[in-house]
């Protein structure tokens, strides 16, 4: 087994998965002194990226207790979990006792080097596993985003319920340049928009922070 030591990961939920460069100093990030890697084809990465994955037993038990983490000032054990890189990319992940995907984490960026260069040199390793329920889209949004994104339901789920008919008119004019009577309709408009958040989300976001500080 190869291994890769001393890295540090940022282990998320699988619907998030956030860069180096989004970290939070508030985050959970560990310091893992020793983790499996294995080298995988595009696609397999791709589908452990954005789906919900089950691993065969027999990739559960190859990698069981090999990574060691930095914890309350001891190493511990992390019973299920590996690095897998293309060549290109590289994605940690963990897995419970039933061989199910748990949570993931990108790389530093100089880390992730690093291992891209040591993948270069390895074999490709074929993984058995079940692709589930999609967790994250192609196109997923930054973490700046997702909060704005959050920020935004919140208003408009607000706003509908209070029975707001002025502001969500304001909403709606904002964000489609046009005019509707519709206070259902422009509700679920607006909130269907936000399959792909875009620079009128942000300009919405802009607009109601002002109107808050300002106490409109």
């Amino acid at each position: 087994m190869i291994y890769i030591y001393d890295i540090l990961l940022n282990w998320t939920d699988l619907d998030l998965l956030y860069d180096f460069y989004e970290w939070d100093k508030k985050d959970t990030i560990e310091h893992v002194k020793r983790i499996p890697l294995l080298k995988v084809d595009s696609k397999t990465l791709s589908d452990f990226i954005h789906f919900k994955i089950k691993i065969d037993e027999e990739l559960l038990d190859k990698i069981e207790d090999l990574t060691e983490v930095y914890r309350n000032k001891k190493i511990e054990v992390l019973p299920f979990a590996c690095v897998l890189s293309d060549g290109v990319r590289c994605i940690a992940t963990e897995f419970n006792k039933k061989g199910e995907q748990i949570f993931h984490s990108r790389l530093l960026l100089d880390e992730e080097e690093d291992v891209i260069d040591l993948v270069s040199r390895l074999e490709f390793h074929t993984i058995v596993y079940k692709k589930g329920k999609k967790v994250l889209e192609k196109g997923f949004n930054t973490r700046s985003e997702e909060e704005k994104k959050k920020y935004l339901l919140n208003e408009l789920t607000s706003t509908y319920q209070k029975k707001e008919k002025e502001k969500m008119e304001y909403l709606y004019q904002e964000y489609f340049n046009e005019m509707e009577e519709d206070f259902d309709l422009m509700y679920q408009r607006l909130m269907d928009s936000f399959e792909s958040f875009n620079g009128k989300h942000e300009n919405l976001y802009q607009l109601l922070k002002l109107s808050h500080t300002k106490g409109i």
